[in-house]
């Protein structure tokens, strides 16, 4: 089943896949530059459909999300370059600065320049 179906399921991460995914977030959650959301039940990333784009399931369940990412072949193809991020770009024709395209990922998960955690909210003023 997985040499029949891999390719249509889980199609090859390319820069151009991921262009298509991060045009597909901006349109449907209005989020631009997503490229995924990851999250790690079982280690997996989603489209903006919620189809699996990379799932990895060989982590012991007492491990961190951040470990199990760095322990992933997605964590290593990034790495070594084998899979190609998007190249930073302006947000719209009316920004001038590149931003990087992102995976959103939750508290557990390391910052990178890839990796988007929501903002804590610690140390804010009371007001904020």
């Amino acid at each position: 089943i997985w040499n029949e179906l891999s390719q249509e399921c889980l199609p090859e991460l390319t820069e151009q896949r991921l262009k298509e995914i991060a045009r597909e977030y901006e349109s449907k959650a209005n989020f631009p530059h997503c490229i995924g959301a990851m999250d790690n039940v079982l280690f997996a990333v989603v489209d903006a459909d919620y189809r699996f784009i990379y799932i990895d399931v060989g982590a012991y369940g007492k491990e961190c999300d951040s470990t199990i990412f760095q322990n992933s072949t997605l964590y290593e193809h990034i790495q070594r370059n084998q899979i190609i991020l998007p190249h930073p770009e302006p947000l719209s024709s009316t920004r001038s600065e590149d931003m990087p395209f992102v995976f959103v990922a939750d508290e557990a998960f390391g910052l990178s320049p890839y990796i988007m955690r929501p903002y804590s909210g610690r140390n804010l003023a009371t007001p904020k």
